[in-house]
């Protein structure tokens, strides 16, 4: 019996072309068979079918018994009627259920299409792809989007592909997968497909599973959205962070902002660096304590004239880093946002440009003294020779037996005999000679000052480096200070050069600057030691020529070797040294003329100067260990 069973109805019908693709007439999506409703309605027949036959044969003999009083001798009419009454009945009551459910069915029916049908243009025209599939991930129907966003011609070529085909990677799916199944749902999950040509494309899919009327899960739908513009902008703007990361580290600097609002102060990796803090946020007072406090009043004062009256924030001021100690110099510059409150700032770590700012005017002050001192050595020059040149002439006019001293001495009522006696017995001759020595020595001190104080050479000359030793330890010798401080007459000076020492190119009146500021530094090691001497060692080996400046001081601890080289650093006290002196001498070594030079020190032992330089190409090489051990022995 037909009518004892219902068949859904799944309409199809033909739309016209739609924009995304003219050439194909695509089929509206399939309804979903309500197979609850086909299962509720056949298990509800059977039953009243079963319920009523049994009512039937129970109840109607009963009741022809009561009426009649043989129900077994009914006549045959009776018992026809009795059947065509059970299936009128029975017909009439299925007739009505049956008709009722049909109703039912089809209003749900026909409110699914209408539900459809209302969002279809909406899913026909987004940019986004809406999918489903079923429990198995075969693709059962897609928005056409998706023929642009995987580069398809057709629906028809995507509709009915397992979705695993269009994942670029298979372990993104598998992450995926797993993600659903603990959630339920993904929301913004980022991946990458592969269109019909092999490329990929990144997309974001928020996702989750549909179930049928009996609560089973039946498949997953959701939406596609191409990210790949997005994704490149924000690799871009990655990439433009890095590089403005990288060179604020190279460059010293760091931008930081302030919210005034709540006191969160942000800074950079660079900013970090310099102020030696961690995290990326910090409170305005964790920043505060970072300045050395007598800076604090004008930092505070800047900021509060830049906040309220717009005076360009442009600071200088020092920290004392927390991560290593170091005093750094810091300058600093930043505008204010009013609406925000916020202001922004970059910082800049100029130590090392303050260190080479005050050496360059260390240095013109040097030259500037350098040129005072060539001035009056010219000047000191012209009565020196007066005085040298009167010195001789007064002592051949008493000593010498020309005529015309004769002559003199004779009209004087006196022979020059006499007078060489008288000469003799008052020691003036003597007198006259300790002139004429000092004089000749302070013109040799002139002469080296002039050489020293002369600018550097356009060209370097060879030298000897024995030599150029010999006359730094001259300078030191009648330098003022070493002679008033730490006296060089009363420091042993050994010399144990190689006589044949090879020559080498130089700038000797830098080697010579070199050379003084550590003997100078040595003299002062020397300051209260019983028996204070310096070592003077030359030798080669190999292409170089080595020079060792060894004292018997108070030496110097392993902080301080470390240190020893650096601008600024001095163990003297203040007035006496700048700091500058080593560090320079580290420059002219290495920088100008590609040598090496080292420190061996320990503490009550004393400090060895250790310096390397190339040998002149034509004299390298010949006296190699056996020079070495020559001047060990002497």
């Amino acid at each position: 019996m037909k009518w004892l069973f219902i068949t859904s109805r799944y309409p199809i019908r033909e739309e016209p072309n739609s924009p995304q693709n003219g050439q194909r007439n695509a089929k509206r999506w399939p309804l979903a068979p309500d197979k609850f409703m086909l299962k509720l309605n056949i298990s509800r027949i059977l039953c009243i079918y079963v319920a009523a036959s049994a009512a039937w044969f129970i109840f109607f003999d009963v009741l022809i018994g009561h009426l009649l009083s043989c129900p077994e001798l009914l006549p045959p009419w009776l018992n026809i009627s009795k059947d065509l009454l059970y299936i009128s009945t029975i017909s009439l009551i299925l007739w009505i259920i049956l008709s009722r459910f049909e109703t039912v069915n089809n209003n749900i029916l026909n409110t699914s299409k209408d539900t459809i049908d209302n969002y279809r243009p909406i899913i026909d025209n987004i940019p986004d792809v809406y999918y489903r599939t079923d429990e198995s991930g075969m693709l059962i129907m897609a928005s056409p989007s998706a023929c642009k966003l995987l580069l398809y011609n057709d629906i028809t070529e995507v509709v009915g592909r397992h979705n695993s085909s269009f994942w670029k990677y298979p372990d993104q799916r598998d992450a995926f997968l797993i993600e659903m199944q603990r959630n339920g749902e993904v929301r913004d999950y980022e991946l990458v497909l592969q269109r019909s040509d092999g490329s990929p494309i990144i997309v974001s899919t928020t996702s989750t599973y549909y179930y049928d009327r009996s609560g089973n899960r039946v498949g997953t739908h959701g939406i596609f959205h191409d990210i790949t513009e997005r994704k490149k902008t924000e690799d871009a703007l990655k990439q433009s962070e890095e590089r403005l990361r990288r060179a604020e580290l190279v460059a010293g600097t760091g931008n930081w902002e302030i919210d005034l609002s709540s006191g969160v102060v942000y800074s950079s990796e660079g900013a970090r660096q310099i102020y030696g803090i961690q995290g990326e946020t910090s409170t305005l007072a964790e920043i505060k304590v970072i300045p050395l406090p007598e800076y604090r009043p004008v930092l505070d004062k800047a900021m509060k004239d830049l906040v309220e009256n717009n005076i360009p924030y442009n600071i200088d001021f020092k920290i004392r880093r927390s991560t290593d100690g170091k005093t750094i110099d810091i300058h600093s510059v930043a505008t204010y946002v009013a609406n925000s409150r916020m202001v922004f700032g970059i910082i800049q770590d100029v130590t090392e440009q303050r260190v080479m700012r005050d050496m360059i005017i260390q240095s013109e002050k040097m030259m500037s003294v350098g040129g005072l001192a060539a001035g009056m050595a010219h000047e000191i020059n012209n009565p020196l020779g007066g005085i040298l040149q009167n010195a001789q002439v007064i002592t051949r006019r008493l000593t010498s037996d020309s005529r015309a001293n004769a002559d003199a001495a004779q009209s004087a009522g006196c022979t020059i005999q006499a007078i060489n006696r008288f000469m003799e017995s008052r020691g003036i001759l003597s007198c006259l000679g300790n002139i004429r020595e000092s004089g000749e020595r302070a013109a040799h001190i002139v002469k080296n000052m002039l050489e020293f104080s002369r600018g550097t050479e356009s060209a370097n000359t060879r030298a000897s480096i024995n030599a150029l030793l010999d006359k730094s330890i001259d300078l030191c010798s009648s330098d003022f200070d070493l002679r008033r401080n730490y006296d060089f007459k009363n420091i042993a000076i050994r010399k144990e050069y190689i006589p044949d020492i090879p020559e080498i190119r130089c700038f000797p009146t830098q080697l010579q600057q070199v050379f003084v500021n550590i003997l100078g530094n040595a003299a002062h090691a020397l300051t209260d030691v019983l028996s204070p001497r310096i070592i003077l060692r030359t030798f080669s080996r190999g292409d170089c020529v080595h020079i060792e400046i060894e004292d018997n001081g108070r030496g110097m601890d392993e902080e301080t070797i470390r240190k020893v080289f650096e601008p600024f650093f001095t163990t003297k006290i203040v007035g006496e040294g700048t700091g500058l002196g080593l560090s320079v001498s580290y420059f002219i070594i290495t920088n100008n003329h590609h040598g090496s030079i080292h420190v061996k020190s320990s503490v009550g032992k004393g400090t060895c100067f250790m310096i390397a330089l190339p040998a002149a190409p034509d004299t390298a090489g010949g006296r190699m260990e056996q020079d070495l051990g020559i001047a060990r022995a002497q």
